[in-house]
């Protein structure tokens, strides 16, 4: 959710979100305090709250908006500075917000009185269910993995690690099944997916391939039915093509060095557990071809997040635990927020180094975005200015809290990986030589 904070309250905000952080740890919560009860939400991950003060409004400048907008000219319009609280969750998002308006309502309401329409005695659930903004695309490391799953995977492995030196022999299918048979750990059993959610997967998984169809379907009644509007159609795509690499190759180059001061104040909040968080705002080009663009591409994003990055990796990158991207202010302006492990620094190489056609294509209709060719190229393998566009853009995340410290994505996996053993082995099911051995392997790791 996304609220304008109150004239004259960013101050004060900013200093009620550093009273909330744990003493040393800049921008994480302080568990000892006890408005903030998220330990007993067990369907969240995990949750932020930010300012959203943007530092690079100015570059603005670069694209003015005259005949680009709508309804003909216009200056860039003053963006309010707005609070910003994600979370992410499992299961709906009303039934989690009733969840944490219930346990945590006096910590939101204290959190509100910053923002403008919210006033002594208003209900935190009714803000914030006014308040919650859609997201454009998003991704998730394990899908399906709940939080109550991870630390019943993680108790698992605990119990099965210390059980590991009391079994004997060299045999790992026997030994494993010894293991499995000492250790009793609880474990709930998965949800059933509900005939709803599983329809409208379907049809979200069918949308993309039945566009492509529907679009290849037209062309080709086109050509065999009118081949003059065939013919026209072409010319249009040409059109948007040429037009396309014309605004890409005469895009103004933004290039803003960062103040070593300002990266200094960002890293400490940064590196106080295993995961950061990461949040960045921009704004996007102006025009309609752009404002079209950005949407169609991140529905593919979040399309292709859903149904073909499910195996713990976006692309080659598997340090992220989840990302998000959200349009605000009416599209003008989009939130990138993400949760990944190890420091910003190998985060972006990672993204560089394996994914660079995909970070073209989710922010080359960023203002300030180094140039790209056809959408994918280029771009971030300009190390250098890509590296000042992601800092430039990035703003603190003043209060960040998970629910499972000091676990990296690799933990997640390979907790997960046990349990699937263990679960196998419960059943009365043996595990070959070669799978006995790996499962082992694991628990010893």
């Amino acid at each position: 959710m996304f609220a304008p904070v109150r004239d004259g309250q960013i101050e004060a905000l900013r200093a009620f979100l550093a009273g909330c952080c744990a003493p040393g740890a800049p921008g994480h919560a302080d568990l000892a305090n006890p408005d903030i009860n998220f330990a007993a939400l067990p369907m969240l991950h995990n949750i932020r709250a930010f300012i959203g003060e943007d530092p690079s409004l100015g570059d603005r400048a670069f694209h003015p908006r005259s005949l680009n907008t709508l309804f003909g000219h216009g200056a860039w319009p003053v963006e309010r500075v707005s609070l910003g609280l994600l979370g992410c969750c499992d299961g709906s998002v009303d039934a989690f917000l009733v969840a944490l308006a219930a346990q945590c309502d006096g910590w939101l309401a204290a959190l509100f009185m910053h923002c403008e329409g919210f006033g002594a005695g208003d209900d935190v659930l009714a803000f914030m269910r006014g308040h919650v903004v859609k997201s454009l695309a998003s991704y998730v490391n394990g899908p399906g993995r709940t939080v109550v799953a991870v630390h019943e995977n993680a108790a698992l492995l605990t119990a099965l690690r210390a059980a590991r030196g009391a079994t004997v022999g060299y045999d790992p299918a026997a030994t494993a099944r010894q293991l499995a048979a000492v250790v009793d750990v609880p474990l709930t059993p998965p949800a059933p997916t509900t005939a709803g959610y599983a329809f409208a997967s379907l049809l979200h998984l069918l949308s993309v391939p039945a566009a492509v169809l529907a679009l290849v379907s037209l062309l080709v009644w086109l050509a065999l039915r009118y081949p003059w509007l065939f013919v026209l159609v072409l010319v249009a795509a040409t059109v948007k093509l040429w037009w396309l690499r014309h605004i890409e190759s005469t895009d103004p180059l933004v290039v803003v060095p960062p103040d070593p001061a300002d990266i200094a104040a960002r890293s400490a909040f940064e590196d106080h557990d295993s995961a950061n968080p990461f949040t960045a705002i921009g704004t996007i080009k102006p025009g309609l071809f752009r404002m079209g663009l950005v949407r169609v591409i991140h529905y593919v994003i979040d399309w292709g997040a859903r149904h073909l990055f499910r195996s713990g990796r976006l692309g080659r990158v598997g340090t992220i635990h989840f990302a998000r991207w959200v349009l605000i202010d009416g599209g003008r302006r989009v939130i990138f927020t993400s949760e990944y492990d190890g420091s910003a620094e190998a985060y972006m190489d990672d993204f560089i180094n394996k994914v660079g056609f995909g970070l073209n294509v989710s922010f080359t209709n960023g203002i300030g975005y180094p140039r790209t060719r056809w959408l994918i190229l280029d771009g971030a393998s300009d190390e250098q200015r890509f590296k000042y566009f992601m800092r430039h853009h990035q703003i603190v995340t003043q209060f960040w809290w998970r629910a499972y410290p000091g676990q990296t994505t690799f933990d997640l996996a390979r907790a997960a990986r046990v349990r699937a053993g263990y679960v196998k082995l419960c059943a009365g099911e043996d595990l070959d030589e070669l799978a006995a051995a790996r499962w082992l392997a694991e628990i010893a790791a």
